[in-house]
């Protein structure tokens, strides 16, 4: 563990879907520039975490400070200027634009717009695709380009909703790779929702089980 101050703090986060409660009192720290992996069977409250610090559901009481800032009452937009990047689970992207429209589009959401993005700066593969139609990218590629729409706005902290799902061992491995690489490199934290323990082991200096929106062991 690291002995940087912390970039992330969760303090007794509590949150619901129509009245559901989903997080029961979850306190998180992420440090700067190390990655966090949640764990857990599905339902127990990992991408609900990630949709919380996002700014996509607000929580029913608790605390998310980001930067040392309490993120309550900003949107998704604001939080993204800020410096918070984040993948939905499935990726997405805009399949009736090219590869390079795709990225150049996300690019221009980025905080800091004077640093221009190179395609294929974490996936070399898309700069082959530029031209091509995201549609008619494989399932692995179109992931690749979601991450990469992600990383190109150069976050502080990114939220990666189950990166490598349904990909081969080693697409995945070749995604964590990069994800790694990019917080290396740029300094920059990643919490991670997985369900691969060994890709999670791999990837990430800390990995946490969630069950029923509170952790329930220590996987590292």
């Amino acid at each position: 563990m690291t002995d940087s101050q912390p970039i992330l703090v969760l303090e007794n986060v509590h949150a619901a879907y129509l009245q559901k409660e989903i997080l029961r009192g979850l306190s998180l720290t992420v440090h700067a520039g190390e990655i966090v992996t949640l764990l857990g069977e599905n339902g127990s409250g990992k991408s609900t975490t990630l949709k919380v610090i996002a700014g996509l559901l607000n929580p029913l009481q608790g605390t998310v400070r980001y930067q040392g800032r309490d993120l309550n009452g900003l949107g998704v937009p604001q939080r993204q200027q800020l410096g918070i990047g984040y993948l939905m689970q499935g990726g997405r992207v805009f399949p009736n634009l090219t590869v390079e429209e795709n990225v150049c589009l996300a690019a221009a959401q980025a905080p800091d717009t004077n640093t221009p993005a190179t395609l294929g700066d974490w996936f070399p593969v898309l700069r082959d695709r530029h031209a091509d139609r995201a549609g008619l990218l494989s399932g692995g590629q179109r992931q690749m380009l979601a991450i990469e729409m992600v990383l190109v706005q150069k976050p502080n902290l990114l939220l990666l909703d189950e990166p490598t799902a349904a990909l081969s061992a080693e697409l995945g491995a070749e995604i964590l790779f990069s994800i790694r690489r990019c917080t290396k490199e740029t300094g920059a934290s990643a919490l991670l929702v997985e369900q691969n323990e060994t890709a999670a082991a791999a990837a990430s200096e800390r990995a946490f089980h969630l069950a029923s929106g509170m952790f329930t062991d220590t996987a590292k």
